[in-house]
């Protein structure tokens, strides 16, 4: 039997993983799509991606109400397994046939299923309880970083070996690196998974909780469309398309350092404010910019402007992240989250191609900009409920 590792040397351990989680994740990036389509046809690379986001939301929630019942490690290093062999069988048969492409498919789903929700409540009851600020500081930093690192491997990879060793390195790394978990001691929440599924629902009595699902939801359909439309808005007013993967580069390193900043922030409260304001004024700023008639210096500012959002952006994850575990229970934290995810992805599915579909692109900044204001103003009336114990009635000295 493995000795587990406690304290500061689980802390490590665990931090390491997420590190190499992390890289293992972002290697593919852009060649992904690319080495697929040297053998397949765009629209069977459509259908796998769509059953890639079936399998992700028919797992999600099962996924975690199993590591509440069995246990959140058992469930990461599953699902990190599933991912690395997602990229592994795209390499190691050869030329990649269409039922190949779509069995990758679904596992990469399953695979993010079984992470999402389980890695993050287990850290917090192991690592996070006394200092959850800190804790996701540090996971938001070394994910972002490990995005940089990737994106530098995965080009003088491709440029030197080929498409296919991405792919290759992301595979290796998912398969392998689940094996320092057994390091580590694993937790669970509720054994009865029965009762699981009825504490969750009864989770949104609370108005803290059903808000903040919502303040979340909010933010997360803004970010569905930012990410789709940033490197169109900055091709549309000049920038070189070979120039995008630096400028990407240097977002996530600009999302690394707001990660970092965060656990500076005197209150989570303040930073999540800052973060939705702060954003509502970039993004109506660029939708202006873009009403413009686009010269170098617009250019160069709605690039300042990306990376100041970039910095918002990364600190915001740290900001929620306390604080959506700070209402959760532990007894059913990773269920918990995972149920949050399913109502982000499941809702971001339909809304999505809407909204990419709606005005030109200075509207759809706009349309970021409107569920960054609706954001703020769920969040001002949440504030009134976070200080309140689960089920009590507001108070006349109850401060936000």
């Amino acid at each position: 039997m493995p000795a587990h590792r406690g304290g500061s040397n689980g802390q490590l351990i665990f931090l390491l993983f997420y590190f190499l989680l992390s890289v293992s994740m972002y290697l593919p990036g852009p060649y992904f799509i690319l080495y697929l389509n040297t053998y397949v046809a765009l629209p069977w690379i459509g259908l796998a991606y769509s059953l890639n986001r079936v399998s992700n939301l028919l797992l999600e929630y099962p996924s975690g109400v199993l590591a509440d019942k069995v246990g959140r490690l058992k469930s990461t290093m599953l699902g990190s397994f599933l991912l690395g062999m997602s990229m592994l069988v795209l390499v190691i048969f050869g030329t990649p046939k269409v039922y190949i492409v779509i069995l990758s498919a679904l596992l990469g789903g399953a695979g993010m299923a079984f992470i999402s929700g389980s890695l993050e409540a287990w850290a917090v009851d192991t690592f996070g309880k006394t200092n959850m600020k800190k804790l996701f500081s540090n996971m938001g930093t070394l994910k972002n970083i490990g995005g940089v690192i990737a994106s530098i491997l995965a080009g003088i990879s491709v440029k030197y070996m080929g498409l296919k060793w991405p792919l290759l390195l992301s595979g290796v790394l998912g398969v392998l690196s689940p094996a320092m978990l057994f390091l580590l001691q694993d937790n669970r929440g509720n054994h009865d998974s029965r009762t699981i599924l009825l504490k969750n629902l009864r989770m949104f009595r609370d108005i803290r909780f059903s808000m903040l699902v919502l303040i979340i939801l909010l933010v997360s359909l803004m970010l569905s469309v930012f990410f789709v439309i940033w490197p169109i808005t900055l091709r549309d007013v000049g920038i070189y398309e070979s120039l995008l993967g630096f400028v990407y580069f240097l977002l996530m390193t600009f999302m690394a350092l707001g990660s970092y900043l965060a656990r500076k922030a005197s209150s989570e409260i303040k930073g999540i404010k800052m973060f939705l304001i702060g954003g509502t004024v970039i993004t109506s700023t660029i939708a202006l910019l873009l009403k413009l008639n686009p010269t170098k210096p617009t250019a160069m500012l709605i690039l300042v402007l990306l990376f100041i959002f970039e910095i918002l952006i990364g600190s915001y994850y740290v900001f929620i992240a306390h604080m959506r575990n700070s209402v959760i229970p532990s007894e059913i934290r990773a269920s918990a989250i995972s149920m949050i995810s399913l109502v982000n992805s499941g809702v971001g599915m339909v809304t999505l191609p809407l909204f990419l579909a709606l005005g030109d692109l200075a509207f759809k900044w706009i349309i970021c900009s409107i569920l960054l204001v609706f954001g703020t103003i769920v969040f001002e009336l949440w504030k009134t409920k976070y200080t309140q114990p689960a089920g009590s009635k507001p108070s006349a000295q109850s401060k936000p």
